[in-house]
């Protein structure tokens, strides 16, 4: 990869990041409530996106355990990313090839595979009475 894309990945990156510290920081008030999801109000059970919003908003928290249980894959999705960057960013500055190596692009293949599989563990634990996402809601760390 060149230095200029490697560049606007990592700038690109880091916008995400700050526009989600500006949104939740700004925009959101303790009160406010998030969206409602139409299809737990539909059919009683969780989507594959349920508790994301609350994840991410508790990982600008640091709150890891409660963004864990409201939503695994914002968490690995987050580190996934942090980790990419500081490969490439490693690479930028020391141009050497060495550090790419490290980059496995299957590992990515985790994220759909955590989103499938918390899909299927909430609305189980729905089914048996256990609310999840109302658990983790009550959790400050």
């Amino acid at each position: 990869m060149k230095k200029k894309s490697l560049l606007l990945l990592i700038c690109a990156n880091f916008s995400i990041l700050l526009f989600a510290l500006f949104y939740k920081y700004v925009f959101t008030t303790p009160a406010m409530s998030l969206f409602e999801c139409k299809f737990h109000s539909l059919f009683g059970f969780y989507c594959m996106g349920c508790g994301g919003s609350r994840a991410v908003f508790a990982l600008l928290d640091f709150k890891f355990v409660k963004s864990f249980l409201s939503h695994p894959s914002v968490l690995i999705t987050s580190f996934l990313i942090l980790y990419t960057d500081v490969i490439l960013f490693l690479r930028l500055t020391t141009e050497k090839e060495k550090y790419i190596k490290f980059i496995n692009y299957k590992i990515y293949l985790i994220i759909p595979l955590s989103i499938v599989l918390q899909f299927i563990i909430k609305n189980i634990m729905l089914t048996f009475g256990f609310d999840l996402i109302k658990y983790a809601s009550t959790l400050n760390f």
